[in-house]
């Protein structure tokens, strides 16, 4: 029979200087069994290896009680107290219970986020709380920062927003906004708009001046884009300014002078007579 790891009772009393009248008591530390003085010496000798726990009885220098977990067979062994010994007895399982899968196996059944043979690590998605604890780890959908040019915004669970820098737009801030444009280097700038692209100036040369322009209008041709004739131009049918054939023609003074729009020719009209 194995002795399971209980506390067992053993009072020792002096009979003599050099001999002991031992007896086991049960667990209720009522009940006892008698056992001879050799039977003591195999079972409790450290001699004999077998592991033996005492103190002295504050009650008096002269009783012993010695609390003993042995595996040994016992003849005179109570047999309310015997039985197979219990591999969970010492709870192996640091975090989790001790389940006994055969006369001297076990098996742990770990609570929620350890796991381990003995359950003394932190299962996938834990990690260690710095109290001897596991918790789940907090997953942060911003780390690492996905917005490529912005400020990253948990909006849920898993969910996040991304508020862009200026000059950039999209998911994840990784494209140009509007009024933008890629600068070669991997940033987003103004867009320079200019104002001569295309040219205003319906007959002359666009002069960018700040954030607007100024036409620098050809010979002939007057106005903010350059549209009229200027003065002693004529404008043809075809919309070109010429100049005006009939501005130094007095046609004698007997005539009055026209310009053919078609050719831009002077041509006298006569006074009658």
């Amino acid at each position: 029979m194995f002795c399971d790891c209980v506390f067992t009772w053993i009072l020792f009393s002096p009979v003599g200087a050099n001999n002991y009248s031992p007896f086991v008591y049960g667990m209720d530390k009522k009940s006892y069994t008698s056992i001879t003085v050799q039977e003591q010496i195999t079972i409790f000798s450290p001699q004999a290896g077998f592991p033996v726990w005492g103190k002295e009885d504050v009650m008096s220098k002269q009783l012993v009680s010695l609390v003993a977990c042995v595996v040994v067979v016992l003849s005179s062994c109570d047999d309310s107290v015997t039985k197979k010994s219990n591999p969970c007895i010492n709870d192996p399982c640091v975090n989790g219970a001790c389940i006994v899968t055969g006369e001297s196996s076990i098996r742990c059944e770990c609570e929620v986020g350890f796991t381990g043979w003995l359950c003394d690590t932190c299962a996938e998605g834990y990690e260690p709380d710095g109290n001897g604890g596991c918790e789940p780890i907090v997953v942060d959908p911003c780390d690492p920062n996905p917005c490529v040019n912005g400020e990253c915004v948990v909006t849920g669970e898993t969910s996040i927003q991304c508020e862009c820098d200026t000059g950039y737009d999209g998911l994840l801030c990784d494209a140009c906004a509007e009024g933008y444009e890629p600068d070669g280097n991997g940033a987003c700038v103004p867009i320079i708009v200019n104002p001569c692209n295309p040219n205003p100036c319906a007959n002359g040369n666009c002069v960018v001046d700040g954030e607007a322009f100024v036409c620098d209008c050809d010979e002939g041709y007057t106005g903010d884009l350059c549209a009229d004739c200027a003065p002693g131009f004529v404008q043809l049918n075809n919309g070109t300014c010429v100049v005006d054939a009939c501005q130094n023609q007095t046609c004698a003074g007997h005539g009055t002078c026209s310009v053919d729009l078609d050719t831009g020719v002077a041509a006298c009209a006569c006074d009658a007579g």
